[in-house]
């Protein structure tokens, strides 16, 4: 169990995930912080055929990454043009940790808990 901090645990598993996924060609894409709503962050890693999502949601004092692959260029433009509307980015795994769980968990539990996936 380590001492729960939510802005030093981000970015412990920040580090972490950057370090797996780089050498993957992901790179920080979008980045944003808001101390004035609880906390809430998030970082945003891309590459052509994908994105990972880490966030802090301060409020429901959860920890959450998502990662998507990019669909079909072709089969996104049949739906446009027929539906209206369709979601490239397909979910391919979501790893969530709220407060009472990470303060828990060590720090090594942690970052394999968000980063064996990857």
């Amino acid at each position: 169990m380590h001492s729960f901090e939510p802005q030093q645990t981000f970015e412990l598993i920040e580090r972490e995930v950057k370090s797996r996924l780089e050498p993957q060609g992901y790179t920080i894409t979008k980045q944003d912080y808001h101390p004035h709503v609880h906390g809430t962050r998030y970082t945003v890693f891309g590459c052509p055929s994908g994105h990972v999502r880490l966030t802090w949601d301060g409020k429901a004092e959860t920890l959450i990454l998502r990662a998507y692959r990019k669909g079909n260029p072709l089969v996104r433009t049949f739906f446009m043009t027929f539906f209206g509307r369709y979601d490239l980015d397909k979910l391919t795994h979501e790893v969530t940790a709220k407060a009472e769980e990470l303060r828990s968990l060590s720090e090594e539990q942690l970052v394999r808990k968000f980063t064996e996936r990857l």
